[in-house]
């Protein structure tokens, strides 16, 4: 477990940042290992002379596939992050966050590719709590370097 505090001071502006990691190896009889945990929180602000933000974000992951035997890691995980900005010049303040999930994302160990899984992700936010946007995506990896991504509702083929 660790923390770790980030501030930054610069001519166009300034930053800080905590963030906090906690991460676990589970093994099979203390020996063979199953899954890498990892959770993370940071949270902060930053100003220059356009905007500041104050926002916080999670994270939580899960790796399998650490076995010798096993051909691939497999990733899920969730992160999200909420938070405040102000646009100085402008006087608007919008609130937005963003969600994200991924879901068995497979790499293969010796290539080192992604073969299958998805990540979907959701924004969403208000501006001076009238005016609101919203966007989400999907990226679905088929494997041999090809992939699907939609974007509120529109679908690209991709080859990787």
């Amino acid at each position: 477990d660790s923390t770790v505090t980030v501030e930054k001071q610069t001519v166009v502006g300034s930053a800080e940042y905590e963030t906090e990691y906690s991460w676990t190896l589970v093994c099979q009889d203390d020996v063979v290992p199953l899954n890498y945990d990892f959770l993370c929180h940071s949270e902060g602000n930053y100003n220059n002379n356009r905007m500041t933000s104050n926002d916080y974000g999670d994270a939580t992951w899960e790796l399998t596939g650490l076995n010798e035997s096993v051909t691939e890691f497999t990733a899920n995980g969730t992160y999200s992050r909420n938070g405040e900005q102000t646009f100085k010049t402008e006087g608007i303040v919008t609130e937005s966050n963003m969600d994200m999930v991924v879901t068995n994302l497979k790499i293969d160990k010796t290539s080192e590719e992604i073969t299958e899984g998805s990540a979907e992700v959701t924004v969403h936010g208000t501006a001076d709590s009238s005016d609101s946007f919203d966007f989400e995506g999907q990226i679905v990896f088929k494997g041999n370097g090809k992939a699907t991504l939609t974007i509120n509702g529109n679908t690209f083929n991709i080859n990787l």
